[in-house]
């Protein structure tokens, strides 16, 4: 009777331990869900991630510009991320977000040695290159943001007095953009060789307590008083040569037109003469020839009417010559009788 029992047991027993197996494998994958959960570390967009405790293969330029794989003893990455290993690696992140650092450096001789105060301020970053990232990792890695503030504020400042040395005051003042240059130009290679970007450097104020710049600030603004005098003076001038070459111009214009009115009056009045004097002539040549013609007339009329007066006086004569040869005919006739 027992021996019959025996496989009812044993499948009884089978039934109840494969729910437990599928339950410790559920508990024993969200458990390993979690630890993987734990052990994987993000990025935030504003950081580089650096995994270091053991050996990692990473691939660099060399002089010769090839691309070459080596190993070294912590590896970065920028963004997503990666799960931590335990035991052997640790992790940490390195912001990338810009920080400032302010310089403030009093009594620095500048190539006049006019020892002046410069006040300035500078916007830095670890540098955004991967290879500089690698040596912000070596020089920064474990330190804090004021720790890094602080090693960059005394390379600055450093690069801010060997510059001002080489410069005078006026070029300070009047060239801050070129200082700025130069500063930063200066400090590049030391800056990558840390993984540091200086990204702006402002100089916000210079002054100095020997009153160089004030006397400079009264120069500059009798200088500009002088030149704003002479100026106005030159102006005053300019326009006094002006109004008085514009009142010559008008002169000579009125003379001109008054000469070119004469000229005109002139030729106009030549013109009227001319114009009587052919007038008059034409008058008296007509006058002449009224004269000649009345002169021709009259004389042709005298010679008419000497011709009627000869012409009457031997008609005359013939009538007298008729008469007395008539009265010798009655004559004759008498005494014939």
């Amino acid at each position: 009777m027992h021996t019959a029992l025996l496989p009812l047991a044993a499948v009884s027993s089978g039934s109840f331990l494969m729910p437990g197996i599928i339950l410790a494998a559920v508990i024993a994958l969200v458990i390993l869900g979690l630890v993987v959960a734990s052990r994987y570390k993000t990025v935030p967009p504003n950081g580089i991630g650096v995994f270091y405790g053991r050996k990692y293969a990473y691939t660099y330029t060399d002089a010769t510009g090839a691309v070459k794989t080596g190993q070294r003893g912590f590896h970065i990455i920028t963004g997503g991320g990666k799960i931590l290993l335990p035991v052997v690696e640790q992790y940490q992140v390195m912001s990338t977000a810009a920080f400032q650092v302010g310089i403030s450096e009093q009594g620095v001789p500048t190539a006049k040695n006019v020892p002046v105060k410069i006040e300035a301020m500078a916007t830095c970053r670890i540098s955004p290159n991967p290879e500089e990232q690698a040596n912000a990792v070596q020089a920064f890695l474990g330190k804090t943001p004021d720790a890094i503030a602080a090693m960059v504020s005394e390379i600055l400042r450093g690069h801010v007095r060997s510059i001002i040395a080489s410069l005078t005051v006026e070029q300070i003042l009047r060239d801050r953009a070129e200082f700025n240059t130069r500063v930063l130009n200066e400090s590049a290679d030391e800056f990558k060789r840390l993984g540091i970007q200086t990204i702006t450097l402002v100089v916000q104020d210079v002054s100095d307590e020997v009153g160089y710049i004030a006397a400079l600030g009264k120069q500059e603004t009798a200088g500009t008083i002088r030149d704003a005098a002479i100026a106005t003076a030159e102006a005053e001038r300019t326009t006094k040569i002006k109004v008085s070459d514009a009142q010559r111009e008008a002169s000579l214009n009125a003379a001109q037109n008054a000469a070119k009115v004469a000229d005109a009056e002139k030729d106009r009045d030549i013109q009227i003469a001319e114009f009587r004097v052919q007038t008059e002539t034409k008058k008296a040549q007509a006058d002449m020839a009224n004269s000649i013609a009345k002169a021709t007339q009259e004389k042709s009329l005298r010679v008419i009417e000497a011709e009627r007066d000869t012409a009457a006086a031997q008609a005359g004569i013939a009538v007298q010559e008729q008469r007395a040869k008539l009265r010798e005919r009655e004559l004759h006739a008498t005494i014939i009788t």
